[in-house]
């Protein structure tokens, strides 16, 4: 007698596994979504990435700030910290606070260096994240040890460690954003004093003369653009950040002054040399111009015919 209990054998029977039709059916959908999202979740990215290097920007830019409040509203200058020697009582000494500044140290990887020391941002904070020179890197070993404001009288003190380095054709450096040339009218303007909402100060690097044309050449496209694309953070004077897709950001203009003393104010390509030195200084304007202009200055040299005027200076703008 048959079982009552058993199941009644199925007259059509059904595998378990998926067939192939139908797996077919879910990796087409499964790719559908996918080109939906991919463009989505690279926006994000790109987004996430652009709003990280504003914070690390913006804290650069806030470490300058600090370092003035509590040093008379001047922003960090290497030559007024480690100053040229005293003669007293007819010995050359260093004496720290005293002295005429020295222009020759006011490059930017003893400023930043500087500014590590002081503890007002980290070594890390100077690389981005997004960097793709291979030239560039993070600095892991400063020596906060080296600190020795008070060495034998004809010796220099040390006031940051010169291990780090911002030379950017050197194939050996720290610092992946342009800054402001701490010489001529533009140190005047913007690092002597408070500059204003339309001066930019740092930023993501840019490209030789700001011409566009070198864009696609350059490490710094596709950043945060697309590809062959240039988009940049600009910090300004007054500390606020501007993200830009060109070298004219539009908060940036500047103050032409012509021989009558009547001035004009004009859109400013940040990392072009836009204007001529005023006053007694009449040089190569990307050395002394007063317009902004953001590069990479690894060695300074204070002009021998202007030996008291700190901001008199030669350097050598550089760019990748």
């Amino acid at each position: 007698m048959p079982d009552m209990c058993s199941p009644r054998p199925s007259s059509n029977p059904r595998p378990n596994a998926f067939t192939i039709v139908e797996l077919m059916v879910v990796i087409t959908i499964i790719g559908i979504l996918m080109a939906f999202l991919l463009p989505a979740l690279g926006g994000a990215r790109s987004a996430a990435r652009l709003l990280e290097e504003q914070k690390q920007a913006k804290s650069i830019g806030e470490g300058f700030a600090a370092y003035a409040a509590s040093h008379d509203f001047q922003k960090p200058l290497p030559g007024l910290v480690q100053r040229k020697p005293e003669m007293i009582g007819g010995t050359e000494r260093y004496i720290e606070g005293r002295g005429q500044e020295n222009g020759s140290l006011n490059d930017h990887g003893n400023m930043l260096s500087l500014c590590i020391m002081e503890r007002l941002f980290d070594p890390v904070t100077t690389f981005s994240n997004v960097e793709t020179n291979p030239n560039i890197y993070a600095f892991t070993e400063y020596d906060h040890n080296v600190y020795d404001p008070y060495p034998s009288p004809g010796t220099p003190g040390i006031f940051w460690d010169t291990g780090y380095s911002n030379n950017l054709n050197g194939g050996d450096c720290h610092n992946s954003y342009a800054l402001l040339p701490l010489g001529g009218e533009r140190r005047q303007l913007a690092w002597d004093r408070q500059a204003g909402s339309s001066f930019a100060i740092l930023g993501t690097r840019g490209v030789t003369d700001g011409d566009e044309q070198n864009i696609k050449n350059s490490n710094t496209a596709d950043f945060f653009g697309r590809n062959g694309q240039w988009r940049g953070v600009i910090i300004f004077g007054d500390g606020h950040a501007e993200v830009s897709e060109n070298f004219w950001p539009v908060a940036a203009q500047y103050e032409e002054v012509d021989s009558s003393g009547a001035s004009t104010f004009l859109p400013d390509n940040i990392y072009s040399a836009q204007t001529s030195a005023q006053g007694s200084w009449n040089s190569d304007p990307s050395l002394l111009g007063r317009d902004a202009y953001l590069t990479h200055v690894d060695e300074v040299e204070q002009n021998s015919d202007s030996p008291f005027n700190p901001r008199d200076i030669t350097y050598t703008p550089m760019f990748d």
